[in-house]
């Protein structure tokens, strides 16, 4: 086992609706990559943040006629911060987790894909994980990247 990546990035709101790549190279094949993904703080904790965001949404995306309809911004909440990953190997794309929970695990092996990855080869090569930054509606968060080689002999939970 080799940890090829340990990354820790702080995103803000003005990261939102943006794409981070980050470009990795491995030096050797392995069996499988182990991507561990954590970003904190998930829900937004400060409630008056909330509702001036929860109302800046309604007025934006709800035509005036239909807003007698949306009172109550507490219905609404609580608001979140989403980040999800996207992979890349030597510009092919091999899949993404679209998903919610802030701590998930992918691994990619040339037999087994996490969920909405393809199998591929840990191969030799560059290697990019994108962050899909949807919304950061916190004043910051933080997000970090493990990316772990396993060889032959070594072997990750293939149910990840």
């Amino acid at each position: 086992m080799k940890r090829i990546l340990d990354q820790t990035l702080i995103l803000k709101p003005e990261n939102s609706k943006t794409n981070v790549p980050i470009s990795f190279i491995l030096d050797k094949d392995y069996s499988s990559l182990l991507f561990q993904c954590r970003y904190f703080p998930k829900k937004v904790e400060d409630l008056e943040l909330a509702e001036r965001e929860i109302i800046k949404g309604i007025e934006k995306y709800v035509p005036q006629e239909y807003r007698a309809a949306y009172t109550g911004w507490r219905d609404y909440a609580p608001l979140v911060n989403l980040v999800t990953l996207s992979l890349d190997y030597e510009n092919e794309y091999l899949g993404c987790a679209h998903r919610h929970a802030p701590e998930q695990d992918h691994m990619i092996s040339a037999s087994h894909a996490s969920p909405g990855f393809i199998p591929h080869k840990a191969a030799a090569g560059r290697w990019k994980a994108v962050l899909n930054v949807h919304a950061i509606i916190s004043d910051r968060i933080t997000y970090e990247l493990k990316v772990t080689g396993f060889e032959n002999s070594e072997r990750p939970d293939d149910s990840i």
